[in-house]
């Protein structure tokens, strides 16, 4: 592909308002990851029927939602079609949980509310052996901690589809072809910002085994899907 130059920040809601109003949007945080100055970065808020375009030279980053990729919400629809087209036209995608479960759809894959319930707070996840051997995981450890917040699961995976990532709730990291992944983590989420989530999910579930760690590794994942395309250039 050509040099790349944008990253287009795919916004799918406006967020929790009690996090919003203290810690901002997700979009920003993952605007802020991107130290690149040579880059241009835009955010585009789907859910307010902006579209990505799809053109030469640009990357998607899908965000996060509070509503599910199996919703009939004609914005949802829409985006799943550019999802399509975006793949079909070789441009380069990372998806965020609700961004990695509508991800997967477009690709073929069924997404479901998890029998095991919600996944909130700290987890730990392991590559598979292609997980290992992928560019997005470069310089991790077989095993590693993340930030969860989801009850949607990618549930089954079409055979085009490499699973990279995993644990005991299902799917954990995708990709498609060398140029589109999905994580179903939170590499954007900081360690106030996954306290608040934590705070905010956890007061209506039963008690289960959830925490937070103050550690995050899944936020190299921003840097590293930046790096294998601005490498390509």
């Amino acid at each position: 592909m050509n040099k790349l130059f944008k990253v287009q920040i795919i916004a799918c809601g406006p967020g929790l308002k009690e996090i919003s109003e203290i810690h901002g949007v997700s979009s920003e945080w993952v605007r802020e990851m991107i130290k690149n100055e040579a880059l241009e970065i835009e955010i585009v808020k789907a859910y307010l029927g902006e579209f990505p375009s799809v053109s030469d030279n640009c990357a998607w980053i899908i965000m996060g939602s509070r509503y599910s990729a199996y919703d009939k919400m004609d914005w949802i629809e829409n985006l799943k079609k550019n999802i399509c087209l975006a793949v079909d036209n070789k441009i380069p995608i990372l998806g965020i949980c609700f961004g990695h479960q509508l991800l997967c759809s477009a690709l073929g894959a069924e997404v479901s509310n998890n029998p095991e319930g919600w996944e909130i707070g700290s987890s730990k996840v392991s590559l598979t052996d292609k997980g290992v051997e992928s560019p997005l995981f470069k310089d991790f450890d077989d095993s590693f901690y993340v930030y969860q917040s989801h009850h949607d699961v990618v549930s089954q995976l079409p055979p085009n589809v490499d699973l990279l990532c995993s644990n005991k709730f299902g799917v954990q990291s995708v990709s498609f072809s060398d140029h589109v992944f999905g994580v179903q983590f939170h590499p954007e989420f900081s360690h106030k910002v996954m306290n608040a989530y934590f705070n905010a999910r956890t007061k209506d579930l039963e008690e289960g085994d959830f925490r937070v760690l103050d550690i995050n590794d899944g936020s190299r994942i921003i840097d590293n899907f930046i790096n294998i395309f601005l490498k390509e250039g």
